[in-house]
């Protein structure tokens, strides 16, 4: 919002330079913090659909900037275009309101979330009454060094540096190539984004019904990551061939590319939340990385093919976006796939720092935890709990929080980067 007002009294390019990068560095936490949540809140079988949920937002906001804002620029209004800013900024700030209200990190910490959705999350699984945390610290070097997350990476890179370029240049190609006017030209260059905002749901549904039907999930991704990687490239590059005065056919060319492209969602960016759940942030933040740098690099390099806005000059453009969709898509098909990788899974033996714990019954009912760090020493479930007083009977069903102690009323779920490990126990002394 502040934006217009630093361009018209300020004059400043440097202070809207520093807005610009303000926004980006803001930007930068949504999709990793999104991607947590995901893999909280959804089993494996509906994060597909969750995914295309949360990232549809990309599409509507594209789609409908694009025709917005043409609108709002033939305005008297503030001279137009300031309006664009001022209308967006408040949309994002009713956003943050609706976001500090509503959101929760974990299901258990929601006011909104029933017992029935709390367990079919955690899968309907029953626990056990004893409480054991190990906390793991991060592996970066083996996420960094792990094939299927550098195939996410590339694939990452990919999808940003087409996205980019088309929001960028697409109004730019239409007008040069088709002499659009500026209404026309706002509702072509959103089409494509729209159709994808369909087929991205369409596509993530698809591949969880598939999933359910018991289809191994590595192939699914890398069926759907494929989809998204060579047909997208091969209707760019149908586009590119088009005669330069067929605008039906090119439009309806990078409409079908946008289409396929949807299908990253059950693609690489399943495989964000499914290849190591524990470290989903710090791998949804590692992708964005290269995300970023596409997004900086695609306007620059797009801009220099395209210097002097020949036929030859806007093929090669669109070699170049379809080469970069292909030749990543080969690497996810390679080092790609759907599952979990050993060293992200709950392990059943860690030699790490362990919190383990001891129960004591007390008047209310209640059971307070006794903190105890153990390291270096194996996890066991048939280890018995140590009581302070009588013999336990009450089973143990959630964790909740009284000043610097935990009270356990109930079931012991995930604390906050922990993993809990609970046995399910009655003890007679």
């Amino acid at each position: 919002m502040l934006t217009p007002f630093i361009a018209i009294y300020l004059k400043s390019y440097i202070l809207i330079s520093a807005i610009r990068l303000i926004m980006g560095f803001g930007y930068g936490f949504m999709i990793p913090a999104g991607s947590v949540l995901i893999s909280k809140w959804f089993p494996i079988s509906e994060k597909s659909t969750a995914m295309a949920i949360f990232t549809t937002g990309n599409q509507i906001g594209i789609a409908v900037s694009m025709f917005l804002t043409a609108k709002l620029c033939q305005l008297n209004i503030f001279e137009g275009w300031p309006l664009v800013f001022i209308i967006y900024g408040l949309i994002g700030a009713i956003f943050l309101i609706v976001w500090h209200f509503r959101v929760a990190d974990k299901p258990r910490e929601s006011k909104y979330i029933t017992a029935t959705e709390l367990t079919y999350i955690k899968g309907g699984k029953q626990r056990r009454n004893r409480a054991e945390t190990v906390v793991r610290p991060t592996p970066y070097m083996k996420i960094i060094l792990n094939g299927c997350v550098c195939a996410i990476c590339a694939c990452s890179f990919a999808q940003s540096f087409v996205l980019v370029a088309l929001v960028t240049y697409l109004p730019k190609y239409n007008q040069i190539a088709f002499k659009m006017n500026l209404t026309h030209n706002g509702i072509w260059s959103s089409l494509p984004f729209f159709i994808q905002m369909i087929t991205k749901l369409l596509f993530a549904v698809i591949a969880d019904k598939v999933k359910q039907a018991k289809v191994n999930a590595t192939s699914v991704t890398k069926a759907s990551n494929a989809i998204a990687s060579f047909v997208s490239a091969i209707f760019i590059v149908f586009a590119a061939l088009t005669p330069f005065g067929s605008a039906e056919l090119v439009q309806l060319s990078i409409i079908i590319s946008m289409a396929a492209f949807s299908a990253y969602v059950p693609g690489y960016n399943t495989s964000i939340v499914t290849v190591a759940p524990q470290f989903t942030a710090f791998i949804s933040s590692y992708g964005q990385l290269y995300a970023q740098i596409a997004s900086t690099l695609a306007p620059i390099v797009i801009g220099r093919i395209t210097s002097h806005d020949t036929i030859e000059e806007w093929k090669c453009a669109f070699y170049s976006l379809a080469a970069v969709l292909a030749v990543t898509g080969i690497i996810f098909q390679i080092f790609g796939h759907g599952r979990t990788e050993a060293w992200g899974e709950t392990p059943s033996n860690a030699a790490s720092t362990r919190i383990s714990t001891s129960l004591a019954v007390c008047e209310d009912g209640q059971c307070k935890l006794t903190l105890l760090e153990k390291h270096n020493h194996d996890l066991r479930t048939d280890s018995k709990m140590s009581t302070d007083s009588g013999p336990m009977k009450k089973k143990i069903s959630r964790v909740s929080y009284a000043g610097e102690e935990i009270i356990i009323p109930g079931r012991i779920e995930d604390l906050e980067n922990d993993v809990i490990y609970s046995i399910e126990e009655e003890r007679e002394d």
